[in-house]
């Protein structure tokens, strides 16, 4: 998955870039809004596309309430979790 612009096609929202100094990881494009919440944009594989039948593109919305945008991971399968020791 890739992370895109425009953040909603056929409007025109101010971006923003997360992660732009930080080369430890990727940039991420976003719109936030005064309310702090933040919509990205992704761009799917063909593989990816087919697992979830949809048009291809995804947007995540992280209400952050104003603090800093924590790191978040997006995937087309159920994510590996570790039970608790």
């Amino acid at each position: 998955m890739k992370a895109i612009t425009p953040i909603v096609p056929g409007h025109e929202l101010p971006t923003i870039t997360f992660a732009a100094n930080q080369p430890e990881y990727n940039a991420l494009p976003a719109f936030r809004d005064s309310d702090g919440t933040v919509i990205t944009r992704w761009k799917l594989s063909f593989r990816e596309r087919l697992r979830i039948l949809l048009h291809g593109d995804l947007w995540l919305w992280v209400l952050t309430f104003n603090n800093p945008l924590q790191p978040v991971v997006l995937e087309t399968t159920p994510p590996k979790m570790t039970p608790p020791a």
